[in-house]
């Protein structure tokens, strides 16, 4: 679709994907034009439309909460916020940082223990567990009956320690998930 100079032009995320739908498109027409320039006869119109609005769940408040957040590591990381009361997405940020391994809100592909630490850690602090506390994470931890190595260790909660988390929240009143060892 040509754009005249000095159309906005979405180069990314939202305004990208939907650039058709938030610009609608130009009236054109076939004309036949005199010596001077003027127009005499429209030989063919095809009607534009007008832009329409795109509506999201985001947030923009949580949306800039979630870039300060990012955007200020040291390391590439990313966020997607969902509301736990209807499912809908409050903010997606990612920040790719030079040299380190890049990152995608949307299309990345983590591993689930990865994402299931926000539910322990959430179970964690609900039952009262100080941020300050540290809680032990060796080189293994037995969940469930299945043993699981910890590969690097990490020392403490703030890093990582997926399957420490999981041991602990698991003893906690506010986690009462059912758990089923893989085969």
């Amino acid at each position: 679709m040509p754009f005249r100079p000095g159309t906005t032009v979405g180069l990314s995320g939202l305004q990208q994907t939907f650039q058709r739908l938030l610009v609608g498109t130009s009236t054109t027409e076939i004309v036949e034009e005199n010596g001077n320039g003027q127009i005499e006869t429209v030989l063919k119109r095809w009607p534009g439309r007008d832009g329409t609005t795109v509506r999201t769940t985001i947030n923009s408040k949580v949306q800039l909460a979630a870039d300060d957040a990012v955007n200020s590591l040291p390391d590439s990381a990313a966020i997607v916020a969902v509301s736990t009361t209807n499912g809908h997405v409050l903010a997606v940020a990612q920040h790719n940082a030079p040299g380190r391994p890049q990152v995608s809100a949307l299309s990345g592909r983590y591993q689930p223990g990865q994402a299931f630490t926000i539910v322990s850690t959430a179970a964690l602090l609900n039952s009262g567990l100080d941020l300050n506390t540290p809680i032990p994470c060796g080189v293994s931890n037995a969940v469930g009956g299945e043993n699981f190595i910890n590969d690097p260790p990490e020392p403490n909660l703030a890093r990582s320690a997926a399957t420490s988390r999981t041991r602990a929240a698991r003893r906690s009143p506010a986690c009462r998930c059912a758990w089923t060892p893989s085969s």
